[in-house]
């Protein structure tokens, strides 16, 4: 594992959504799904991580390796503009 305090740390501005997840972490009260979205490079996949690792910090590198069987991560295919109800469907 890193040498971060959190798996947040790494994560540079955004500020006010990391506040969130960190409180609803720490409360309990994380809902069951989010939609993250934005453009490529904007750190949708170090967002999801460092929310993977904060919820399972004892399997931290397999998350960070993407050797999780566990985490699912759904993502538009191709040049689709939405998600279809199959990739969804396919989550259960």
């Amino acid at each position: 594992m890193s040498s971060f305090n959190s798996p947040f740390d790494v994560i540079y501005k955004n500020e006010q959504v990391i506040e969130y997840f960190k409180r609803a972490i720490a409360s309990g009260s994380l809902p069951h799904a989010h939609i993250i979205e934005g453009a490529e490079g904007s750190g949708k996949r170090t967002l999801v991580t460092a929310i993977a690792k904060a919820l399972s910090p004892e399997y931290a590198d397999k998350i960070e390796s993407s050797n999780e069987p566990d985490i699912i991560t759904v993502g538009l295919e191709g040049e689709k503009k939405t998600i279809g109800v199959e990739s969804i469907r396919a989550l259960k």
